[in-house]
């Protein structure tokens, strides 16, 4: 670390370097001067007098407020230049804002505010007017700001949010310039919302929208020595035709105010989208070093796991997910939201392959292979569950096609050529025939080739293209009708998720019901023990278990696995305990000599 050198200086004006060193500049060292070299002496040149000035600071990290300065001017003027107050414009009164601080103090003071929101580009703006009073011919404080935030967080609401905002930066700033110390003002504005956030002592959500705004303006409400009142006036009054009073005048104007330096702002190029962390900001949160206003847990899974998630499930699952196409993700998830819970669970393994198929089984050492158990066919993963060759699996598909999908069309309205065209995409597909889009209804076609490229095994999990609910959307205004497309997507594949369960339960009924495959290799296995153990006959086994033997063989045949388990189990300790009964009895000498040989030691002499 550098530090400064001290020279002390003789009564002939010379300089020697001391033994003391500083790690600052000390302030009475106000000289600027050159010392020329006369071997170990620094004689001074040419000295100059500065005035101390403060060091650079980053912009960021530096608040106006604290600033001591005689002018008001300039007071506000380091106010503008700050990136970290919503402040982007500013007017001051001739009188400098000394008529608004004694209105403060005497409570008569008024302010007025409104956003302005631009859609289609996604920015927005607010202004603001400051007043003595309501009479005429008083002159006001006049301020506008351009709204933080990225581009999706823009809303109407927000610029609302940063009117309030803008007033309580200069009403904050009058307040500390002539120091105010009691007193009240109203600040008016149209914005129902805006207003009753900036008004409540509700604790506040992350989550809300545009908690940035809100926590700052709380922060200072909650500050300043004054009181902060608010009072909403009707919006657009004009064009209404109403009665205007004080208020809804000056509404009227700031709105134009605001509108006006939308614009201004707008044409620049590119439009300036600033992100930083206000004053009183307590705390901010950034994704990726970008300023978020409120925190949305699903928001941050997005950025932070999205690449990696669609990654995998594009190169890495047995039903890749193109990222290349667009899927109706609010309609599936809606739809999942009508599952229970536990089908919902199943839903998720189900989809993502971890589920236990051949593959999986195999994978986690319940078995030596990855055959399907209907079909025989190697491999098995969850595409193969929806393409099983099996013909009884093809038969069971087809009849629940039939006896679900069919009645829940036409519950919901389906359009007829859609419904029909839905069914016969679904049978074939199960069946493993190919799907050709000039085989539908010209008006479907786009919709067939868009799942096409995202594939007909989403389309059976529930991954449609957005495309179907267009072609519903438009059956639906079609008649007049006022169904909502979006529920008719969800309800259709909510039919699709429980088409699934059906093929993967009946899969399983196979395979571990009383009459499946693993119970009839399993009653094989038992009965062939059974077929043993009557063929030794009751020789060997005790009297008291003699009457097993005794069940016809057609009545043990018939009895469930876990009978027949029982039956064989008391067989065989019959069997055991007549073997006991046998043998001889142990006198337990070798335990007698061993205590003998531990107690002889230990007696009393």
């Amino acid at each position: 670390m550098k530090r400064w050198n001290i020279y002390v200086h003789d009564n002939r004006g010379k300089y020697y370097l001391s033994a003391f060193s500083a790690d600052t500049l000390p302030l009475a060292a106000n000289q600027l001067v050159t010392l020329a070299h006369r071997g170990t002496q620094r004689v001074p040149e040419c000295p100059r007098h500065w005035s101390q000035c403060q060091p650079d600071q980053d912009p960021n990290a530096y608040n106006p407020m604290e600033e001591s300065t005689p002018c008001i001017q300039a007071f506000f003027d380091g106010l503008l230049q700050s990136p970290r107050l919503l402040l982007d414009r500013c007017n001051l009164p001739s009188d400098g804002g000394e008529a608004i601080a004694q209105a403060i103090a005497s409570g008569t003071a008024a302010a007025v505010s409104d956003g302005s929101f631009d859609d289609k580009r996604s920015a927005g703006s607010s202004a603001f007017i400051i007043a003595p009073s309501k009479d005429k011919g008083v002159e006001l404080l006049e301020g506008a700001n351009f709204v933080t935030g990225a581009r999706v967080e823009q809303s109407a609401y927000r610029s609302e949010l940063a009117g309030v905002l803008g007033v309580l930066t200069c009403v904050e700033a009058l307040v500390k310039f002539y120091n105010l110390a009691d007193g009240s003002i109203t600040i008016a504005l149209d914005g129902d919302s805006a207003l009753n956030q900036s008004n409540s002592e509700w604790p506040l959500s992350i989550d809300q929208p545009s908690f940035d705004y809100i926590q700052v303006i709380r922060t200072i409400i909650k500050k300043l020595p004054i009181s902060v009142r608010f009072h909403w006036v009707e919006g657009h009054q004009r064009e209404k035709g109403l009665s205007m009073d004080w208020w809804a005048y000056k509404n009227d104007y700031v709105d134009g105010k605001a509108k006006a330096f939308l614009q201004q702002c707008l044409r620049r190029s590119p439009v300036s989208y600033r992100q930083t962390r206000l004053i009183h900001e307590a705390w901010a949160f950034s994704l990726h070093g970008v300023k978020v206003s409120h925190i949305r847990r699903v928001h941050v899974y997005q950025n932070l796991f999205g690449p990696r998630t669609k990654e995998y499930w594009e190169h890495h699952h047995d039903i890749p997910i193109p990222t290349n196409c667009d899927v109706d993700w609010k309609a599936s998830q809606a739809a999942a939201k009508r599952l229970p819970m536990g089908m919902r669970r199943w839903r998720v393994k189900f989809a993502s392959g971890w589920i236990g198929v051949g593959t999986q089984l195999k994978r986690y050492k319940w078995q030596d292979h990855t055959n399907c158990p209907l079909c025989k066919a190697p491999g098995e993963k969850v595409s193969h569950v929806l393409h099983c060759p099996d013909p009884q699996a093809v038969t069971f598909a087809k009849a629940r096609i039939q006896e679900t999908l069919k009645p829940k069309l036409e519950d919901i309205g389906t359009e007829e050529a859609l419904a029909a065209s839905i069914l016969d995409i679904a049978t074939r597909h199960r069946c493993n025939l190919a799907i050709r889009p000039t085989s539908y209804p010209y008006h479907l076609q786009r919709a067939i080739r868009a799942q096409q490229l995202l594939g007909w095994d989403n389309w059976m999990l529930g991954r449609w293209s957005p495309q179907w609910q267009r072609i519903q959307a438009q059956y639906i205004l079609s008649i007049g009708s006022k169904r909502s497309p979006r529920r008719w997507a969800a309800a259709i594949i909510h039919q699709f998720f429980l088409l699934s369960w059906d093929l993967w339960s009946y899969r399983n009924d196979r395979l571990h019901g009383t009459s499946g495959i693993l119970a009839v290799a399993s009653h094989k296995v038992l009965d062939a023990s059974i077929t043993d153990q009557l063929a030794l006959g009751h020789t060997g086994m005790t009297a008291a278990t003699r009457h097993f033997l005794f069940v016809p063989r057609a009545t043990l045949y018939g009895y469930s696995t876990a009978l027949k388990k029982q039956w064989l189990a008391s067989v065989q300790l019959g069997r055991r305990n007549f073997a006991a009964i046998l043998q001889p009895a142990n006198p337990y000498h070798r335990e007698a000599a061993l205590m003998r040989d531990w107690l002889l030691p230990h007696q009393p002499a």
